[in-house]
């Protein structure tokens, strides 16, 4: 039993078997602000209205990442993870080390784009000591570093990624989007990001040359 309360109005809320459950995200506490699914319905003692909930999610932030606050608070594990697959941006050294001390210590860095699939992954224990780095690249992904002028670059050297599949299959561009001279050159494919890749297949990502968005 709890309240539901704004800056103008209060109700009394019902969520039966809340506490019982096995698999739930995070924990109910005071303050929090949570989106809530139920009907309402009369608590016959009282004549009085409530709503009973069948549904609970935190508002502003997704239950997994409330759930992992709550963790660390309490300093104890998420249960049932047992691998975490990262991509999108470079993890921070205090958010890897956070959450491998709270959901899971097997944490995969990927690295692809929707024209390429994955392009390049790895264990982030294995790559922590590279700075900037994303991954090995893909079994069936060839990759090459070029300035500029189209020149290509030697290891470890920073200039604009370019890849292409192994097996010569062409790259089919996102949907809608028209390829161009800077994008796709002899079935080289560009993502527009700029970075480097070691001898050992180590691809790192430094920046991009343009902001792309996809509508």
């Amino acid at each position: 039993y709890f309240s539901l309360k704004d800056s103008n109005a209060c109700i009394s809320a019902a969520m039966f078997g809340w506490g019982n459950r096995k698999k739930k995200s995070f924990d109910l506490k005071a303050g929090l602000q949570i989106l809530c699914h139920g009907k309402v319905t009369v608590y016959p003692p009282r004549g009085s209205y409530q709503l009973t909930v069948d549904h609970i999610e935190p508002l502003g932030a997704g239950a997994f990442q409330v759930a992992f606050e709550q963790l660390k608070a309490k300093r104890e594990r998420l249960q049932g993870v047992n691998k975490i697959r990262m991509g999108g941006s470079i993890a921070s050294a205090s958010l890897i080390k956070a959450l491998q001390k709270y959901v899971s210590p097997n944490i995969l860095s990927v690295y692809g784009s929707t024209e390429l699939g994955i392009v390049a992954a790895a264990n982030v224990d294995d790559i922590k000591s590279i700075p900037r780095a994303v991954g090995k690249i893909a079994q069936g992904i060839e990759a090459r570093v070029c300035d500029e002028d189209g020149n290509v670059l030697e290891s470890e050297q920073d200039g604009l990624l370019q890849f292409r599949f192994t097996n010569g299959r062409r790259v089919t561009p996102y949907i809608g989007v028209q390829a161009d001279a800077n994008t796709l050159v002899n079935d080289w494919f560009s993502p527009g990001d700029i970075g480097s890749v070691h001898a050992d297949g180590i691809l790192c990502i430094e920046g991009r040359t343009v902001d792309v968005v996809n509508q």
